[in-house]
C-alpha cells in the first residue's frame, strides 16, 4: 500500500524555494549589530555571490523525499556565531578582504581606502588579515541569527496537512483496490 505525495512534494519544494528566498533577502538586509559597530557594508551579503549559492537538492528515497537547502559553509557560522571549527585561515581573509568591494574604518573611526587595489600578499592587507584572523580565533564570531530568525519566524507559514490530505484522497482508491475491494461503479464520498 502506497500513497502518492505529488501534492505534498510540489508543496514541501514550493516552500524551500520561498525559503532560499527569504534567506537571500535577509541577507541583503542590513545587521544591526553590524550597523551599530560602524561597519560601512552591515550587510551579509556583499557581492551577492553567497545568496547566489544558496540552493536546495531533492533527492526522493522510494519511500519519502528529502529536501535540503544548501549554501556556503561559512554562512552557518555567521548565523550561529562563535569560533570556526579549524579556526580562520590568515590567506583566506586576506583574500577576502581585497576581493570585497568595502569601505573600512580605522580604529578611530576615519574611512580608509578601499583595499580592492592591493594584492592579497600586500604586507598592509596582511596585517589587517593577521588582525581579524586572530580576532575570530580568539573571540569568535558575534552570532547574526539570520539563518535561524528566517527560519523561525516562516516556520508558522508551513502548513503540510491540506497537500497530504489531498494526496491521501487521490491515494486512497488505490489504497481500497491493494486491499481487496472491487471499487466498480460505486462512489467514495469524502466528508
Amino acid at each position: 500500500m502506497s500513497i502518492k505525495i505529488k501534492n505534498t512534494e510540489a508543496y514541501m519544494e514550493n516552500y524551500a524555494k520561498k525559503l532560499m528566498m527569504l534567506l537571500r533577502k535577509r541577507m541583503n538586509t542590513p545587521v544591526q549589530s553590524r550597523t551599530a559597530r560602524g561597519f560601512l557594508n552591515p550587510v551579509i551579503n556583499n557581492t551577492g555571490e553567497s545568496a547566489q549559492r544558496i540552493q536546495y537538492n531533492k533527492q526522493d528515497l522510494g519511500n519519502g523525499l528529502r529536501i535540503d537547502i544548501v549554501g556556503d559553509d561559512y554562512l552557518q557560522n555567521i548565523d550561529s556565531g562563535g569560533v570556526p571549527s579549524g579556526g580562520v585561515n590568515i590567506t583566506e581573509i586576506a583574500e577576502w578582504i581585497v576581493s570585497k568591494p568595502l569601505g573600512y574604518k580605522d580604529i578611530n573611526g576615519n574611512r580608509t581606502t578601499n583595499y580592492s587595489k592591493y594584492s592579497a600578499t600586500h604586507p598592509t592587507i596582511l596585517d589587517i588579515a593577521k588582525r581579524i584572523t586572530n580576532k575570530i580565533n580568539t573571540q569568535g564570531i558575534e552570532p547574526t541569527k539570520f539563518i535561524t530568525r528566517t527560519v523561525e519566524s516562516h516556520l508558522k507559514n508551513l502548513k503540510v496537512i491540506a497537500p497530504v490530505v489531498e494526496d491521501v484522497k487521490k491515494s486512497v482508491e488505490d489504497i481500497l483496490r491493494e486491499a481487496g475491494f472491487d471499487l466498480k461503479g460505486k462512489t467514495v464520498r469524502f466528508v
